[in-house]
């Protein structure tokens, strides 16, 4: 199975590119799944599945050490403390 992901139309700094990634996302998302499907999964194990493994990449971002995460559109909270 070939999946085939656009690359963004908004530039980093366009509040639009969360949409379209979003879009992006859940139509592939929607592919994948029927793709599962077809297959003889159940789409709760499919489900189920996916969230294991996005949660368990999650986690792998969070505890990267040395490597400070940032929004790619540069969104980041300012004026606010970590408490808040």
């Amino acid at each position: 199975m070939e999946i085939l992901v656009k690359s963004p139309v908004s530039s980093a700094a366009d509040r639009r590119r969360n949409r379209e990634l979003t879009k992006i996302t859940r139509d592939t998302a929607r592919h994948v799944v029927l793709a599962f499907l077809e297959t003889g999964w159940r789409e709760s194990e499919v489900a189920l599945a996916f969230a294991d493994a996005f949660e368990e990449y999650c986690l792998y971002l969070a505890e990267r050490p040395g490597i400070e995460l940032k929004a790619a559109n540069g969104n980041t909270a300012t004026g606010r403390s970590a408490a808040n």
